[in-house]
């Protein structure tokens, strides 16, 4: 089988998994959030489904297969899982990723997802990354369209689980686009302008409806930005992502083209769902024109229709 590196990043360690993880595993694995969003977690998980799947990954000579036990640096607690499958006939390789519960919402799957792209291009030398998530795990969508990779499709009732046919949402990426990607990071661009990026300090911060904007700097240098409200932050990256491929509509039913268009859609969305979008303020000044102008419009009415 292929060799398994050990991958290191700022905060993370990607290394094999061994026996002595297999507590650790059954504590994550054992919650039905994971069992609705993977395909062969079955739930409940006890220690002896965590022992045969360790066994065969460390048994596993087809070639075909890498899998990588997600790390903390900091601990050295277990965190989920991420492989690759491979192709090599045809030069592509399938990820596949799950974090457990008390690590969502944290960038951490993110950051392991990226690492596992560069090694699938830069040691694998694929020429194509895919991977599929189910239509109600958007949380994974997100975290690959933040490492750079396009939704290429949906795929109707393609996977059995138990006795129903569910959709498959189809990402992927080139290996012409991953090294376009900016400055390697491996980050999309979208990430870097919707949140505050680990080691950046900001100088400057001015609030705004949305949010604020900020001034600061990070490991690239001077750089600004927005920050936004978790909601929003998803929302607008959603609304962002549909725009770039010609799918959002307005309330007319448009398609937006517009960028200003399309992050207000999102924050609409967001406000509506109870978002942390601050509301747009009426100042004084505002509200007493809007009062004047009602009084006029009552002085216009012909006496026999006042009340």
């Amino acid at each position: 089988m292929p060799e398994r590196p050990i991958l290191e990043s700022p905060r993370l360690i990607l290394r094999a998994f061994a026996m002595s993880d297999v507590e650790s595993l059954t504590l994550l694995a054992n919650d039905e959030n994971i069992a609705r969003s993977t395909l062969s977690i079955p739930h409940p998980y006890e220690e002896r489904h965590a022992r045969e799947w360790i066994a065969s990954q460390q048994t596993d000579e087809r070639g075909q297969n890498v899998t990588f036990a997600i790390v903390l640096k900091e601990g050295s607690q277990l965190c989920g899982s991420i492989g690759v499958r491979i192709d090599n006939v045809n030069a592509r390789a399938e990820i596949g990723f799950w974090v457990g519960r008390p690590f969502w919402n944290r960038g951490l799957c993110s950051e392991a997802a990226s690492m596992l792209l560069e090694y699938a291009f830069n040691t694998l030398d694929v020429n194509r990354v895919y991977a599929f998530h189910f239509v109600d795990n958007e949380a994974s969508g997100r975290v690959m369209r933040r490492i750079g990779m396009r939704h290429e499709g949906l795929l109707r009732q393609h996977m059995k689980k138990g006795d129903e046919f569910l959709d498959l949402e189809a990402y992927g990426i080139l290996r012409e686009e991953f090294l376009d990607l900016d400055d390697g990071k491996k980050v999309s661009l979208m990430t870097i302008a919707l949140e505050k990026p680990p080691g950046f300090e900001i100088t400057k911060a001015i609030p705004s409806r949305r949010g604020a904007a900020v001034r600061g700097v990070g490991e690239g240098g001077p750089r600004r930005m927005a920050i936004y409200g978790k909601k929003a932050q998803d929302k607008v990256e959603k609304t962002m992502h549909e725009r770039k491929h010609g799918t959002l509509r307005s309330g007319s039913g448009k398609k937006v083209t517009s960028r200003k268009q399309a992050i207000a859609i999102g924050l609409s969305e967001a406000r509506r769902e109870g978002g942390k979008v601050p509301a747009k303020k009426s100042s004084a000044k505002t509200a007493s024109a809007k009062k004047s102008a009602a009084k006029k419009s009552v002085a216009k009415k012909p006496a026999s229709k006042r009340k």
